[in-house]
This record gives C-alpha cells, structure tokens and sequence, in this order.
C-alpha cells in the first residue's frame, strides 16, 4: 500500500484503514512519517478496500483519502518432478530403490509420498510410479516416471559349485515391521509464513524394530518444516527391504507468541 505525503507540515504520521467491504474497514494499521506499508494477515485471493488518513502528534486525525482496492493474489501451488532411477540387479532379483521427486513453488511446509513407496523392491524390467506434492494450502501436484532395473550381463569365465544355504532362521518373536514416533515438545510460533505465524520443528526419526534393511523412514510434514499455530498430526511411514511397512503418528503443538 503506497500514498504520497500530506501536504500538512503537522503531519507526523498515517493510518491505514481497510476490509472486505466498500466503506466499511475492519482493521487499521499506524504507520509513522512513511509512504507505504505492508498489510500482512490478508487472505488470499480476496478484495479489499482501502482508506489513509494523517494524524499530527496530538492524534488529531485528518479526513480519509479517496478509497482504492485491491486483490490479494493466490499463491502458485507446488510443482514436482520425478526422477528416472536406472539400476543393475547382480543376481537379477528385485532391488530397493530410493525415490526422490524434486518440489518447486507451494505454501510450507510440503509433504511428498510416491506409489510404490520410496525403498520398495522393483523386479527388473521397467515399473512405473507416481509422486504427489500436497502443500499447507492443500494445493496438489503429481508427476509419473519409471524405474529400470537391468540384469546383469557379467557372467564369471568359471565358477565355483553353488552351495545353498538355508534361509536365517528368525526368533519366533519376529512379527511385522513396527515404528514408535517421538513425542515432540509444544513450541512457539517465531515467524511469519504467508501471513500466517510459523515455527520451524525439528524432531527425531521414529524408532524401527522387526524390520530387514535397507529401511526408508519418511515423515509428513518432514523434520524442519514451518508448522503453523494449532495441532498438526505428522505421519511417518516405514518400508523395509522385504517390502514390509509400518507407520505411527505424533502431534506438533505451535503457540501464539
């Protein structure tokens, strides 16, 4: 929001009146001897009415500027792209592959997850998957790829007999892939994200048991991310080298400063 000064030598400074209606303005900013400021806390993709009246240093006002408006603009949603991992099978099994899409754009924090997950087991040959970006604004973006897996083509001049070895024996104990999530302590909100008060959290990886590595742990929203004031439930998902996959929740608290 821009203005020109008063011509008035008493002027020390100005308020800036506005809101959703014509005429009528639900909130006001102070401002000192200055020709603009930014409104924060407006919603985005709204029309708001505007009105600047001096004030001298006994708080006398002057009469409102003639009206203007404006629309907020939206923020562009998040853009992901995929990768095209291209892997060689020794033995031609399926391997583990890391999948790791690339995310531009959004409102933070921005979660990710992929179909088959990220460290599953791909069999050679060519499998497809899919990567999905969902941002604070619930805005969505997806792209598709594949994984190639090649086999092989090193084969030994001679090779010594093959000796089978019988499978590792587990403890009668072993049961399906298990996370335990960390309990994260309240925090308070120490910066502003799109008019709206944030604060990065940082937490600990889940706690795994019962699983075969490789393992790849992910969280929504990750460790690092802006969290906004209020409760937000972060999921964390787990799948090991067996394609086994456990999951487990825990909750970040954001208070107001």
């Amino acid at each position: 929001m821009r203005w020109d000064h008063s011509t008035d030598a008493r002027t020390t400074g100005y308020l800036v009146s506005y809101g959703t209606q014509s005429g009528k303005y639900s909130g006001t900013v102070k401002t000192g001897h200055v020709t603009s400021v930014k409104v924060n806390g407006l919603t985005e993709g709204t029309l708001y009415y505007f009105v600047v009246q001096s004030y001298d240093k006994d708080n006398v006002v002057g009469p409102r500027s003639s009206e203007v408006s404006g629309r907020v603009p939206t923020s562009t949603g998040p853009a992901i792209t995929c990768p095209s991992p291209v892997m060689t099978s020794l033995d031609g099994k399926a391997t583990a592959v890391t999948l790791t899409p690339t995310v531009t754009g959004g409102v933070t924090p921005i979660s990710t997850t992929c179909s088959p997950p990220s460290g599953s087991l791909f069999p050679v040959g060519t499998t497809s998957f899919t990567c999905t970006a969902v941002d604070a604004a619930q805005q969505k973006a997806a792209c598709t790829s594949g994984v190639v897996v090649k086999a092989s083509t090193t084969t030994p001049a001679t090779q010594p007999p093959t000796t089978v070895q019988p499978p590792p024996t587990q403890s009668p104990s072993a049961g399906a892939l298990t996370l335990k999530c960390p309990t994260i302590a309240p925090v308070s909100a120490t910066a502003t994200v799109n008019g709206a008060p944030t604060a990065p959290v940082h937490f600990a990886a889940p706690a795994v048991s019962g699983a075969t590595a490789p393992v790849d742990v992910q969280c929504r929203p990750k460790s690092g991310s802006q969290f906004r004031v209020g409760k937000t439930t972060v999921v964390c998902e787990a799948t090991d080298a067996q394609g086994r996959t456990g999951s487990c929740t825990t909750t970040v608290v954001v208070n107001k400063r």
